[in-house]
């Protein structure tokens, strides 16, 4: 299975990454296009993905998030932008945020375009393609998810959901698509969604088997 991130901020592409490398060296670890995201929520995607993934510099605002911090927010699918107009994370006023995006949308913009494209592609070329959350997803937003995905990209795209619990539990959805992977690491100490704990080779043993069962 070829794992993609599509949310919900940043850990979720770098513990992709860091599994493939593990696997393969020279493993393709190239950026996609919700890697480095932030507030990337269920419904979010969707949005997107019904607006054809296209970001429109009029929907932007400055966000703040605690005083004094500020961050590009996409106001229709409600992601944030930490790391694409010049800002280490925050800015530190809104006409700052403000002027950033207003200067930099034309690199943005492109970047994004090539991100869309590459998503596209990937997403309709490769037969392993699995998409990995990060985060709570209720059953309506997963249902809800993976309509947008059949709709958008005419084929059911396995969603892999990664939770932050001390339990473990693996299980999959009624139509065989929703998987969660919930684990516990041996040292407590250790947070969880992080190096070996995640429990990839059962998680995609699981995705295969539900998909065996759904054809």
């Amino acid at each position: 299975m070829y794992p993609i991130s599509i949310g919900k901020n940043c850990t979720t592409a770098f513990q992709i990454k860091r599994y493939l490398r593990k696997l393969d060296p020279g493993a393709d670890v190239s950026g996609q296009f919700f890697d480095w995201l932030g507030r990337v929520e269920p419904l979010g995607i969707v949005e997107l993905l019904g607006n054809n993934m296209n970001l429109v510099r009029e929907n932007f605002y400055a966000y703040e998030s605690q005083p004094g911090k500020f961050v590009p927010i996409d106001a229709l699918s409600g992601f944030a932008f930490f790391h694409d107009f010049g800002n280490d994370d925050y800015f530190s006023t809104e006409r700052e945020c403000l002027l950033a995006i207003f200067k930099k949308w034309k690199d943005f913009s492109e970047k994004y375009d090539y991100l869309k494209k590459k998503f596209y592609r990937y997403t309709f070329e490769k037969k392993d393609i699995t998409f990995i959350y990060h985060g709570n997803i209720s059953e309506a937003e997963f249902t809800s998810l993976e309509n947008a995905i059949l709709k958008t990209f005419q084929k059911e795209v396995p969603v892999m959901n990664f939770l932050n619990r001390v339990d473990f539990d693996v299980s999959s959805g009624s139509n065989g698509q929703i998987l969660i992977v919930n684990e516990r690491p041996q040292d407590s100490s250790v947070p969880l969604w992080q190096g070996d704990d995640v429990s990839w080779n059962s998680a995609f043993e699981m995705v295969n088997s539900n998909m065996e069962n759904h054809a």
